[in-house]
């Protein structure tokens, strides 16, 4: 999502702000099959193994993003990537992070979600700073100027975008093109493989803790 401005104004060269396309077709997706996966967690009845399946076929749906060669096929792949980005959004807040927040309750026999919830709030914005230092090391990596903002404004006019004539005369536009689509596409899917692996490793709570966990809670009167 934070590289949706590059994708939009370097890879399909279409004008700043165009980039809501982008998230309108990614969306629709997620959107579009919001059911399916309500659905598919009440006939499993596992909430890890739903986040599980969610976050390989996510990893899977973001690799190809790298190699696009139309707008039409991104646009696609967009579509299908919102189709797997709803099983995070459907689950990871709504059930399994409720389902650690009722094991820390159950363990610690005290009802203080707010100290989890604030742990919790806090790695976010870690993880969203970290998101962050991806995308400038690689570009910075590749090559790609500060200060540019589109690719077809240079053609039009060059005093506005100073920053794409060194692009042009002296570093690798392919380079700098080409961080774009690592970022858009094998960057994230690899973390997110790494990510689901280690989840699915060492997340606790199976079907049985989180039912034992809900006796537990009753039982407390939570």
């Amino acid at each position: 999502m934070g590289n949706a401005a590059f994708v939009n104004n370097f890879l399909l060269q279409y004008a700043p702000g165009d980039e809501f396309i982008i998230f309108v077709i990614f969306m629709l997706g997620a959107f579009v099959s919001f059911p399916f996966w309500i659905i598919y967690l009440k006939r499993i009845k596992n909430n890890k193994k739903v986040l599980v399946i969610g976050g390989f076929l996510l990893s899977f749906a973001l690799f190809p993003l790298s190699f696009f060669q139309t707008d039409i096929d991104l646009f696609i792949m967009l579509f299908i990537l919102g189709l797997a980005m709803e099983s995070m959004w459907a689950f990871f807040y709504t059930i399994i992070q409720a389902s650690v927040v009722d094991d820390f309750v159950a363990k610690t026999r005290n009802n203080q979600k707010g100290i989890l919830l604030g742990v919790s709030t806090l790695l976010g914005r870690l993880v969203a700073t970290i998101d962050e230092i991806i995308l400038a090391l690689v570009n910075w990596a590749t090559g790609f100027p500060e200060g540019v903002t589109t690719y077809t404004g240079y053609i039009q006019d060059s005093m506005y975008y100073p920053g794409l004539t060194d692009i042009l005369s002296g570093a690798d536009l392919d380079l700098a093109l080409m961080g774009i689509r690592l970022l858009l596409g094998i960057i994230p899917s690899v973390i997110l493989i790494v990510g689901t692996l280690v989840f699915w490793k060492y997340f606790p709570l199976t079907q049985d803790k989180v039912l034992e966990n809900k006796r537990i809670l009753e039982e407390l009167g939570f």
